[in-house]
C-alpha cells in the first residue's frame, strides 16, 4: 500500500515538471518581453 501512495506522489511531481514549469516559463518569457507597439507609431511608407 506505501508503494502505491509512493508511486502516487512520484506521478505527481511528473506531472508538475511537464505540465506547470514550461507554461510558467513561458508566462515568465512572455513577461520579460516589451510590450505590443501600436499601429500609430509607424511611419508610412514614402
Amino acid at each position: 500500500m506505501a508503494f502505491l501512495i509512493v508511486l502516487f506522489f512520484y506521478f505527481l511531481c511528473c506531472l508538475q515538471l511537464v505540465e506547470i514549469l514550461p507554461s510558467s516559463l513561458v508566462l515568465f518569457i512572455l513577461r520579460k518581453l516589451p510590450p505590443k507597439r501600436g499601429i500609430t507609431q509607424y511611419h508610412p511608407i514614402r
